[in-house]
């Protein structure tokens, strides 16, 4: 039985874990990453089907470029300069049963399409977008306050928040408090009373997971910003390409990462983690070890219960799980972008009334569908001429209609769809897959079929998510069923906040190779800026 040595050892290869991996080999700790599939990057990956490439979760991703919060996470991390990112403009196009909304990916942009859709609302659009570009500054302070100083939050504040926000902090952290115990629908009425606009500002829901009457209203507003002003992004070569790019920097940095090394047992003794044992037996031992499992299937199937504390068992248990992933996977054998679907992604809905979608949607219909392409923004993923599309709803683990006996079903329907932007889509279909909320589960070991970890209702989210913090010593979570929440760049943004927070605790250790790294990354980069 091998008992090899490292500092840490960081359970799955979701990006979250990939972030914290890279985070610390960059600082010279010596970090194993074990990926149970044979390919990292978990909800972050994508497939290759006959000639088709396709993404397993990404549809666009949120402030990769320029001065975006995650942009700015790629750079401190020494790998923004390998991504190569498409801007996504607009960001959505909401097709409702009478007419379609186009919401640009820019705060002017969207302004300007709300008023020349809702002219008589144009006082209350301005009072919205002004409440949002308010909490996403407040929220930069609020950061900067609970997780201390650190570049990439100082450069971002620097440049996005005024003296005069400074100022009124005080009053805007008790207004965010005060605010965050609200449900979308109840925070984002103080200032839209039209019944239509706000169907059509809170339609990205979706990304969330739940509707505005039971999602957090502070969640919304983060999304609706970073929408809107760090704008979107879809990565060149497909997600795939994010994931490969971390482990071949990990490595670069001496790290170490085995795929198809499924972890069996994260090892406890008397409260504190010290390592793991694999599907084979073998066992590792560490100083410390983080985990990018799902939380639930952390503690319950990956840890001994007698390790864990009942309270927190009977916590998880009261904890509601987000919907799951029902795809269907389109290889077409002309360009959509040519015939019908102009941009990048759109949302179709069968009612304005989002409560009544997902009601119908926990019954097992599809009343919302997302439909992106992404051959539009990188055309390599299909063949010459070709295209891909993606087709999305979310479904409940449980539904009346069930999923499972009705899949084949389920995916005509969703095609159906979209005939009325692709009238002969049927003629052109050369690739047909689907994935449900039970393949992710078997894929990533979410627990059922989850696709945003816990839901992010107003009790679950942000600060009331799990901490990264296990009650068990040397031991701590990563990923969306933890702080901050939900979404590939957040946890990407959460991986590289526990790496910070794990060099404070268990000290930097600038060995040799990491100091060789640093000299030639800022080589590099001078390099480049001559060019």
């Amino acid at each position: 039985m091998k008992n090899e040595q490292y500092e840490a050892i960081v359970v799955g290869g979701g990006v979250g874990g990939l972030s914290t991996a890279l985070s610390l080999s960059r600082n010279g700790h010596k970090v194993l990453l074990l990926e149970k599939n044979e390919s990292p990057g978990g909800n972050c990956s994508s497939r290759k089907m006959d000639e088709y490439t396709f993404d397993l979760a990404v549809h666009q991703l949120t402030g990769v470029e320029g001065d975006g919060q995650c942009g700015v996470v790629l750079k401190d991390l020494g790998i923004r300069h390998k991504l190569d990112f498409a801007r996504v403009d607009p960001f959505l196009v909401l097709d409702m049963p009478d007419r379609s909304y186009t919401l640009p990916g820019s705060w002017d942009g969207v302004r300007s399409s709300l008023v020349k859709a809702f002219p008589k609302e144009e006082a209350s659009i301005d009072r919205f977008l002004a409440k949002m570009r308010a909490i996403k500054q407040d929220a930069m302070m609020a950061q900067r306050i609970l997780y201390g100083a650190n570049s990439v939050v100082d450069e971002l504040l620097n440049k996005d928040v005024p003296l005069s926000r400074w100022l009124s902090f005080p009053q805007g952290m008790l207004s965010m408090l005060a605010e965050g115990e609200l449900t979308a629908e109840k925070f984002f009425r103080r200032y839209i009373k039209d019944d239509k606009l706000m169907s059509v500002v809170c339609g990205a829901w979706p990304y969330l997971g739940v509707p505005p009457s039971q999602l957090s209203g502070m969640m919304m507003a983060f999304l609706f910003g970073g929408q809107h002003m760090e704008k979107t992004f879809y990565p060149i070569g497909s997600s795939q390409r994010i994931a490969d790019v971390f482990v071949e920097s990990i490595e670069e940095h001496g790290g170490t990462v085995r795929l198809g090394a499924e972890v069996k047992r994260i090892l406890v003794k008397d409260g504190r983690a010290y390592g793991v044992e694999l599907a084979n037996g073998e066992q590792i031992h560490c100083r410390f070890v983080v985990c990018n499992a799902p939380a639930a299937y952390a503690y319950r199937e990956l840890i001994d219960p007698k390790e864990v504390p009942k309270r927190l068992l009977r916590k998880l248990g009261k904890m509601e799980k987000s919907v799951g992933p029902f795809k269907v996977y389109l290889g077409l054998d002309y360009d959509v972008s040519k015939h019908g679907l102009d941009h990048h992604e759109y949302l179709i809905y069968d009612s304005y009334d989002h409560e009544e979608n997902y009601r119908r949607m926990q019954e097992g219909y599809p009343s919302s569908l997302s439909a992106y392409s992404p051959t539009k923004a990188d055309p390599s993923l299909a063949p010459e001429g070709h295209s891909t599309l993606i087709l999305t709803t979310m479904f409940p683990w449980q539904t009346k209609r069930d999923w499972r006996n009705h899949v084949d079903e389920i995916a005509e329907e969703m095609i159906t769809k979209m005939e009325k932007r692709l009238p002969d889509i049927r003629q052109h279909i050369k690739t047909k897959r689907t994935l449900t909320p039970e393949k992710l589960k078997a894929y990533t070991n979410t627990t059922d079929g989850s696709m945003y970890g816990w839901a992010n209702s107003v009790s679950q989210v942000l600060i009331k998510r799990l901490s990264n913090r296990s009650p068990i010593r040397d031991l701590y979570l990563v990923g969306h069923w933890t702080q901050p929440g939900t979404g590939v760049t957040t946890c990407i943004i959460s991986g590289w906040m526990i790496g910070n927070l794990l060099q404070k605790t268990y000290g930097n250790v600038p060995s040799m190779h990491s100091i060789l790294r640093t000299a030639q990354d800022a080589l590099h980069s001078g390099f480049r800026g001559l060019q």
